[in-house]
């Protein structure tokens, strides 16, 4: 399968067959509102942003950006880093952490 190049599309991760500390998911990228993907250069970090829908009627939404640079993903604002693994596809097995 080729890569997924979607500009306005969101890869979802969805909890795995033992709940949420295993993590499952499929071809499936979902079309986010206010979604972005861009970057000024080649060179340049990858900006990520979309508005997240959310079950609070006094905050029925939060919009996340975040960064893509150097094989990690950060949300603007925060130090925290997660590391990336490229694939060629979206169809990731289940996995589960060792506790």
């Amino acid at each position: 399968m080729a890569p997924v190049l979607d500009p306005h599309g969101v890869w979802w991760w969805e909890p795995g067959a033992t709940g949420c500390p295993s993590r499952s998911t499929g071809p499936n990228v979902f079309h986010a509102d206010q979604a972005h993907v861009s970057r000024e250069t080649s060179a340049s970090p990858v900006s990520v942003g979309f508005r997240l829908g959310t079950h609070s009627t006094t905050r029925p939404f939060i919009d996340v950006q975040m960064v893509v640079e150097s094989g990690t993903m950060r949300v603007v604002g925060s130090r925290a880093k997660a590391s990336l693994r490229e694939r060629t596809d979206l169809d990731v097995p289940e996995h589960c952490c060792q506790p």
